[in-house]
């Protein structure tokens, strides 16, 4: 199930005179290049549009469509047992450590919050709008409310290339 403006928002930005129906928090990034950071973010978005569909589809069919260099990024699916082991041993840090090594998602958990049918978490935004300057970029996401539930896209923009991911 596409979200036609949402879509349209990650290929070209919210249109003149657009106004978000919610709040906008801004995530920023540093990079090289973040004009490169945001065309790959947007490329892993189109493919999440162009893939997600009901039924939603099986890890495989999303490893073919979305581009390779990201689910390379992703680390290894685990078992539910190495996943309760990582769990416990995250809860144990302190919240200066788990800053620290944040870890990579794997590609079933990030996909998993972009299903609309239900079956994952609420995603907590949507793309608004993004852009570059010098060596620091940023994406504009329409929230409900904040804090929201930003892990997947911090794990894109960082998995695209963005270092030292903040947001507003």
């Amino acid at each position: 199930m596409i979200n036609v403006e949402e879509f349209r928002r990650v290929l070209s930005g919210p249109v003149d005179g657009e106004v978000p129906q919610s709040l906008i928090s801004r995530i920023t990034f540093a990079a090289e290049n973040p004009g490169a950071v945001i065309s790959r973010a947007r490329e892993v978005m189109v493919s999440v549009f162009e893939g997600g569909r009901a039924p939603w589809p099986e890890l495989e069919s999303w490893r073919a469509a979305l581009p390779l260099w990201f689910a390379e990024a992703c680390a290894p699916e685990r078992s539910p047992e190495q996943a309760q082991l990582e769990l416990a041993a995250w809860r144990r840090l302190t919240q200066a450590e788990r800053a620290a090594c944040e870890p990579a998602w794997t590609l079933s958990g990030w996909v998993h919050w972009f299903d609309p049918n239900g079956a994952g978490p609420e995603r907590g935004w949507t793309w608004w709008h993004a852009g570059a300057a010098g060596e620091t970029g940023w994406i504009d996401v329409a929230v409900e409310d904040v804090p929201f539930t930003s892990g997947a896209l911090l794990w894109l923009i960082a998995a695209a290339g963005g270092r030292e991911v903040d947001s507003d």
